[in-house]
């Protein structure tokens, strides 16, 4: 489920990398901006929600009609009916500045999940924390990590930018 695009083609599409408890909220104020920015979509990718004991959202495998109760991404009533408030209020906040805001509850943990979901929602940019650049920055080609002088544009070869941001809110490439 995504947002109508305008004329001319789908919007810009941003996965940020989040969670509930509010670690990350540097992140999410730089995804909104960008969004912003952009008019472009955002999914913010409650990344406190996977567990390798139960699904935040119900899949194929529950109970029948269970999945199909939910889209993807997940509007903000629906984050409320699943018990993310905070990630519903997040996206709430970002839809009363006219940002098309989506959230997402995975089952898949980690950074990796991050990105192979980035990938499926065609993501033209994925920003994270750059404590977690390691696991990124490693397993990615270098010229995706979006450096200064060099902005982020619309995917390049069917890839997503890689933005990684400094909690106080600088992208980790500015000095």
């Amino acid at each position: 489920m995504t947002a109508p695009a305008p004329e001319g083609g789908r919007r810009p599409r941003i996965v940020a990398f989040i969670d509930e408890e509010g670690r990350y909220d540097y992140v999410a104020l730089q995804a909104v901006e960008r969004a912003a920015d952009w008019d472009g979509t955002l999914i913010l990718y409650d990344s406190s929600t996977a567990s390798p004991f139960t699904e935040p959202i119900a899949s194929d495998m529950s109970a029948e009609g269970e999945g199909d109760q939910f889209g993807d991404p997940l509007r903000a009533d629906e984050l409320h009916r699943l018990g993310r408030p905070a990630i519903a209020s997040r996206v709430e906040e970002a839809r009363e500045r006219g940002i098309d805001a989506w959230g997402w509850l995975p089952s898949e943990q980690g950074v990796d999940g991050f990105l192979k979901y980035g990938d499926e929602q065609e993501a033209d940019l994925l920003i994270l924390p750059a404590e977690l650049a390691d696991g990124v920055v490693r397993d990615v080609e270098p010229e995706r990590v979006v450096g200064p002088g060099r902005p982020p544009g619309r995917r390049v070869e069917g890839a997503a930018w890689i933005m990684l941001i400094e909690p106080a809110g600088r992208r980790e490439d500015q000095e």
